[in-house]
């Protein structure tokens, strides 16, 4: 394929029917700055907790005066691994905690700073801690989503020795929104300028590489992707779904029509009404530990 082509296919905002791509995108950084702000006014929380020793490895949590048995949703930020943070992406954090659900948004170090396995070695880390403050606290669960490059981070914990050590009874799901799972395309397109990666770290990489020695239970995994996002970003959130079929007993996939795009499949979560916002909760609200 022209580089052209994958150029196009793995650029989201070129799909979208809002408006032009580059619009898109600057609207979606300010939607998420406004919505953090707001959280951070209108609910109780604790900014940046450390859980690795840099700048960016921290979580804010949002919700802090609810009970400590209340559920929590964790949401991985997107930006191709080398853009945005946790500060840009508290879309859902009031509505969850209204409905509540503790919320916390994840950052971590972005590449070409860092390579993109140290990245999911943070993300295990951090879930580890989550999971740990959760078991203190006496969550009901642990719910975790993720947003197209924050999807592939979130799904990368589909690691079976990961999971083995974890409190598997607490983490109840995986919500993979828009997420880029297979890597290796990207290599020909200008996205690998910071991520740096060669054939084999990006097979090594790839969600769609995992190979889960024995079923997976008690977690659901779900699936999620919009109309309007791309081609390739559909076509991979397919193969995904066919993948995990064969290792975890509870997956679903989910396409999201009316022009749902790569950017306002995120953005609704902030709204009660939107049907996967009200599915997320539902499914928080129906599980027990």
């Amino acid at each position: 394929m022209e580089k052209m082509d994958l150029e196009k296919l793995y650029s989201p905002s070129m799909w979208n029917k809002r408006c032009a791509p580059t619009d898109v995108t600057t609207n979606f950084v300010k939607l998420g700055q406004d919505a953090t702000l707001r959280a951070r006014k209108n609910t109780r929380c604790e900014i940046d907790v450390p859980y690795g020793p840099s700048e960016r490895t921290k979580y804010d949590i949002y919700g802090i005066d609810l009970p400590d048995e209340s559920p929590i949703f964790v949401l991985i930020h997107g930006g191709y691994w080398q853009k945005m943070s946790k500060d840009e992406y508290a879309f859902p954090a009031e509505t969850f905690v209204s409905q509540g659900i503790k919320f916390i948004c994840v950052g971590y170090d972005l590449c070409p700073n860092v390579r993109l396995r140290e990245i999911v070695s943070q993300i295990k880390t951090a879930m580890r801690k989550i999971l740990q403050y959760a078991s203190k606290s006496g969550s009901r669960g642990v719910w975790v989503g993720g947003h197209s490059a924050g999807a592939h981070l979130a799904a990368s914990l589909l690691d079976s020795e990961w999971l083995q050590q974890q409190n598997s009874t607490l983490l109840k799901s995986l919500v993979l929104l828009s997420g880029i799972y297979f890597l290796e395309p990207l290599i020909s397109t200008s996205y690998n300028e910071a991520l740096k990666l060669e054939s084999t770290e990006a097979e090594l990489m790839s969600t769609l590489s995992i190979k889960l020695p024995a079923p997976v239970q008690n977690l659901k995994v779900m699936v999620v992707i919009g109309d309007c996002d791309s081609p390739a970003f559909i076509e991979q959130a397919r193969e995904l779904t066919k993948l995990l079929c064969s290792s975890v007993d509870d997956v679903e996939y989910k396409f999201l029509r009316s022009g749902i795009d790569h950017f306002s499949i995120i953005e609704n979560l902030a709204h009660h009404d939107f049907p996967l916002t009200q599915k997320i909760i539902e499914s928080i609200n129906n599980s027990t530990v």
